[in-house]
Formats: C-alpha cells, structure tokens, sequence
C-alpha cells in the first residue's frame, strides 16, 4: 500500500506489491460475476456496453433483442475520450448507454481549419429521418466523419438549401 495513499485515508495498493496470486484476489469477484452473467469471464467490452437508439420520449426499455452497436468508451472519470455512460436495463444482461458526450471533434488550425467529428446517434431526433442513427456506426468503429468548417465545403456537401418561408 503507497504511504501517500495511507495518509490521505485511501487505501491503493503500491505497483511493487502487485504479485500473481494479490492480482487474482483482487480480480476473483469480477471473474466470478461474468461467469454467473455471461458463463464465461472472456466477454469482450463491445458485448457488454452497447448503443441502441431509443426514442426521446423514453417510454422504451432497453432490449438485448433489439439491434444494438458494440462501442467504445466508458466513464469519464476513467479518462476516457468517448465517455460513455451506460446502465443496465431491468431485464437485460447488457449495458445501454445512457449519457456521455454529446460529440467528439478534432480540430487542426492550420492556416486553413481542418476538422472531423462524430455525434453518437445522429442529428436527428426523428425515428423516420435517415439521420436519426446515421453516425452510430462511424462512432462504433471508432472513426470520425469531416466536418465541413469553410463555405466552400458546406456548398459542395450541402443535401439542399434552405431559406426562410420556404418549405
């Protein structure tokens, strides 16, 4: 145990003391509750923390037989880039999402901006759009998609154009 951790009331335990048999002590709980979940304890993370879209309403529950998304991140206080903050629904085994980040961007400033990002669902909140989960894959595997900063690049990908009192 660290002296610094002792005299601040916490208790970490000092890398040097870490040995074969203390290291399985400390991971024989964890072992022992994947194995009564899932029947095994070699249980990838993307089987355990998921993304399924629900609507905004929140009426739905989270279903292991509804299509969901292996992702990335975790807790942010884990300091994880993608926080991802999920729970367990009532009658599932998995963990659903719940909150974290509302995007993840990097930006280059360059004389001419550079950037990319990814929103964890998509820009839609309607079930019909075809942005409603549109980025969830890209976020999925862990990439980015441009996001268009200058004019010119909004013009060149621009779906169609809009003006008040059209429709």
């Amino acid at each position: 145990m660290s002296r610094a951790g002792e005299a601040a009331g916490r208790r970490f335990m000092d890398p040097k003391d870490i040995t074969g048999p203390s290291l399985l002590e400390a991971l024989g709980p964890s072992v022992t509750a994947l194995e009564q979940k899932w029947k095994s304890a070699r249980v990838t993370w993307g089987e355990v923390n998921r993304l399924q879209r629900q609507h905004w309403d929140g009426d739905e529950a989270f279903r292991d037989d509804a299509p969901s998304l292996a992702v990335p991140g975790g807790p942010g206080w884990l300091g994880m880039i993608y926080v991802f903050n999920a729970q367990t629904g009532e009658e599932s085994r998995r963990q659903y999402g719940t909150s974290g980040n509302s995007y993840v961007s990097v930006v280059e400033f360059a004389p001419r901006v550079r950037a990319a990002s990814v929103v964890y669902f998509g820009q839609s909140g309607r079930p019909d759009s075809p942005h409603y989960f549109d980025q969830a894959p890209i976020y999925a595997r862990g990439q980015f998609k441009p996001a268009w900063f200058h004019r010119d690049e909004v013009s060149a990908n621009a779906v169609r154009r809009y003006r008040p009192g059209q429709r």
